[in-house]
């Protein structure tokens, strides 16, 4: 049917591969019955359709005819092998060429600026830090030294610094203007005051003051089991069903109470770590320092029952 239409039709093989984008070799294999020479059925099923659609057939018809002549072969082919576009094939416009010219240049330009100012700013830090006095070079201070460690000779060499010849000897400074109010400075409380907030500098506040005695949890009233912090210790608190629903690192003196539900379990890092409380009453711990304990049941009156086995 399809050679006989394309034939009264005038059209070669030619044209119609032009037209529906197939190898003139599979049309042939079409029109022969030459099933084993096309891809899967579904594709040369295909084929045929836009074959009789290019030479105004019934496509659905001509598609039911073929699936039932040749429905029961199988091709050989695995692959699909469709020609590919004249268009697809055309090299890019003048425009993309030039565009993409273009951006290539933008980018090698900021690459070398940013490659300059990297090269600024280690000038400039070189000439940033100014050398240290020579009175403070005579100290054999260690640089690499951790923090908070004794910085007894830098305090002294910075008093010494301050020359008292430096400082006003006069009880009172010399008014700017005459209406303005005087100022009176003392050598003895100037050098006081310097000595006072260098050792407050020297003694920061340890993290570990500042969150002593912070709760978490449950309110005191409804709750049976304590969890305090003696030394930093990493919890995480399950329900019955699993869920995490507490996980914090407790520092020195923060507590944690647990709710009075059924089912709950505490993992921690630090079983040593931890004090625990049944009822205001102190219990043993659940292990030692650096102890890791998975699982542990939360019900106070197995923790009591523990606490009387272990007596006995």
């Amino acid at each position: 049917i399809l050679r006989s239409t394309r034939e009264m039709q005038k059209l070669s093989l030619q044209d119609i591969s032009d037209a529906i984008n197939v190898k003139i070799e599979q049309l042939e294999a079409i029109e022969a019955g030459n099933i084993k020479a096309l891809p899967g059925m579904v594709y040369a099923i295909g084929f045929v359709r836009s074959y009789a659609t290019q030479l105004k057939l019934d496509s659905e018809e001509i598609g039911l005819l073929f699936k039932a002549e040749y429905g029961t072969q199988k091709p050989s082919q695995a692959e699909i092998n469709i020609q590919p576009s004249i268009e697809n094939m055309q090299m890019p416009n003048m425009r993309i060429l030039l565009g993409a010219s273009v951006g290539i240049i933008i980018l090698l330009l900021t690459w070398f600026l940013l490659i300059n100012n990297k090269k600024d700013e280690n000038i400039y830090s070189q000439n940033i830090i100014p050398e240290v006095p020579k009175h403070l070079q005579a100290l054999d201070i260690d640089t690499t030294a951790e923090p908070n460690t004794d910085n007894s000779k830098i305090t002294e060499a910075i008093l010494e610094d301050l020359d008292t010849n430096n400082i006003p000897t006069t009880t009172e400074t010399p008014p700017v203007k005459a209406e303005e109010p005087k100022i009176v400075v003392k050598t003895e409380e100037a050098v006081k005051t310097i000595k006072t907030n260098i050792n407050k500098a020297q003694k920061p506040r340890t993290l570990a003051k500042v969150q002593t005695g912070k709760a978490f949890g449950s309110p005191r009233n409804k709750s049976r089991i304590s969890l305090r912090a003696k030394a930093s210790s990493w919890i995480q608190i399950k329900n019955a069903k699993g869920k995490t629903t507490f996980r914090k690192v407790l520092r020195p003196g923060q507590i944690y109470r647990v709710e009075n539900t059924a089912g709950q379990t505490l993992t921690t890092a630090n079983a040593g770590g931890l004090e625990i409380f049944v009822d205001g009453k102190i219990m043993s711990p659940f292990g030692k320092a650096g102890d890791i304990i998975r699982g542990i049941s939360l019900n106070a009156e197995e923790i009591k029952q523990k606490i009387r086995d272990n007596k006995e």
